[in-house]
């Protein structure tokens, strides 16, 4: 039975797309005698297209972007230091996320969540989205990608089995942490909106 429930923080409850056009608009105003000839549009369109939703580091997305462009006027230094201050200030949540986490704390679940960054600037982002009273545990990898030992580390800090335990990590949900480990057989499941989560846990009590 379920009783504590993980979430990949950048790819469920923040969502980064709307995040970072909000920020990049901001980005392209405040540098704008910089961008000579570059169009706002063009500056986030490339961005997003290069950032893979995360899992590319944001220094090479903004080299990748200035390299594209032909942005002669401003290092990648500038707008990486620039990022990592204000980026956060325009963090947005996914559709429905706090009604769904609330609602998860008022069921009584263990939530846990695991956010891949620097230290300070994901502790921002969680700050501004304010889910903090809603999390049980906080787990902060300097790690591209959530692996088996965050998963598990996660699971002693909860104090929960992986086979209670519901990994959610963008839009599939995997029904325990013990991947990797054999402890029991995963299987996925596909969600479309944080609030289907309910869905899935009160058909997973109902069996």
């Amino acid at each position: 039975m379920v009783k504590a429930i993980i979430f990949d923080m950048e790819s469920v409850l923040l969502d980064r797309k709307l995040s970072l056009e909000r920020f990049l608009d901001a980005q392209y105003e405040y540098y704008r005698t910089y961008f000579t000839e570059v169009q706002k549009q063009d500056f986030i369109n490339y961005f997003i297209t290069y950032d893979k939703e995360g899992a590319v580091p944001v220094k090479r997305v903004y080299q990748a972007v200035i390299d594209k462009l032909g942005i002669t006027y401003i290092e990648t230094r500038e707008l990486m230091q620039d990022y990592t201050v204000n980026f956060p200030k325009f963090a947005s949540e996914t559709d429905a996320m706090k009604e769904t986490v609330t609602r998860l704390q008022n069921r009584g679940y263990k939530i846990g969540v695991i956010a891949t960054g620097e230290y300070e600037h994901e502790r921002y982002i969680i700050d501004v989205l304010g889910i903090e009273n809603y999390i049980t545990h906080t787990i902060i990898t300097e790690e591209n990608t959530i692996g088996k030992t965050q998963l598990i580390e996660m699971c002693r800090a909860l104090d929960t089995r992986p086979q209670d335990t519901l990994f959610v990590t963008g839009d599939e949900i995997v029904d325990t942490v013990g991947i990797e480990i054999q402890l029991i057989n995963t299987k996925e499941i596909k969600i479309h909106t944080m609030i289907e989560l309910l869905n899935v846990l009160d058909e997973e009590t109902n069996t």
